[in-house]
């Protein structure tokens, strides 16, 4: 596993219709039994790959299909709650005539204000559902989850291929293993 760096970030770019909320999607589809009745409705992603900062200088080719028992880990980047609240916080602390001029927010205040209970909740529950082992950061903003490729195939409706350096020699023989595009439940997209 020395030699896998996979990186993945699932920063959603989409959203769809969800109760009173209606905003476009990228594409989405629906997945129904045999007698018609929806099952669940999914949004189809696109990813933008984050590389870290040791690797963006190698240029990148796309190899085989990433073998279905290959592990895989992945961090879903849970939306924020508050976040209008927090930058008018944070305006009244920088503004010198302000009585709340310097009265910085802890770490852990800033944490309540944005966290997102019911999101973490629904994408470590569904995570969970699929057998998927998870853990999160202390106010859930991030869930880190890790699974075969095959499995993060079957729930994100996605092909992963191994990406490897160009320039092999020079760059070493490590890989990454991304999709370039995803599938994920509406109710989850949401979040």
């Amino acid at each position: 596993m020395a030699a896998c760096r996979g990186f993945a970030r699932l920063t959603l770019l989409a959203f769809v219709a969800v109760g009173q909320r209606s905003v476009a999607a990228v594409n989405w589809g629906e997945l129904a039994d045999k007698g018609g009745q929806i099952l669940e409705r999914f949004v189809k992603m696109e990813e933008q790959l984050k590389i870290p900062d040791e690797f963006r200088d190698i240029a990148w080719t796309r190899a085989a299909q990433a073998s279905d028992d290959e592990r895989h880990e992945m961090t879903f980047a849970v939306k924020q709650n508050n976040i209008e609240k927090l930058k008018k916080r944070i305006e009244k602390t920088s503004d010198l005539d302000h009585p709340l001029y310097g009265q910085h927010l802890s770490f852990e205040e800033v944490g309540t204000l944005v966290q997102n209970k019911e999101g973490t909740s629904a994408v470590e529950g569904w995570l969970a559902t699929n057998g998927v082992v998870t853990s999160s950061t202390k106010f859930g903003e991030y869930v880190y989850a890790g699974a075969t490729v095959g499995v993060w195939r079957r729930l994100l409706s996605a092909k992963f291929h191994r990406y490897e350096p160009k320039n092999r020699a020079a760059q070493g023989s490590g890989f990454v293993i991304r999709a370039r595009s995803y599938s994920l439940p509406a109710r989850i997209a949401k979040h």
